[in-house]
């Protein structure tokens, strides 16, 4: 089990930046729609344009302190400008 950051990108460009304690798992959830009813710009992204034409990226992967994830975290949605929409 790996803790870390992934990316996701819908066709039109839109970045979902977000952190696991097992970046494996979460992407497996994702697919199947288990977990991101509650982050609704993720799932309406999926929803929209299917999961199946998103990109799943992991940015870092490893042992991390809660803290040091939400640092990275922090730093990567800076970095590729996630505050907007995903749906665009």
């Amino acid at each position: 089990m790996k803790k870390g950051i992934y990316k996701i990108e819908n066709p039109k460009g839109g970045i979902y930046i977000g952190q696991s304690k097992n970046v494996d798992e979460r992407f497996g959830r994702y697919k199947k729609l288990q977990c991101c009813k509650f982050q609704l710009l993720l799932y309406r992204s999926f929803l929209k344009y299917g999961i199946e034409n998103h990109t799943f990226e992991v940015l870092e992967k490893g042992e991390f302190t809660k803290e040091e994830l939400n640092k990275l975290e922090k730093e990567y949605i800076v970095k590729y400008n996630s505050f907007r929409k995903l749906n665009k």
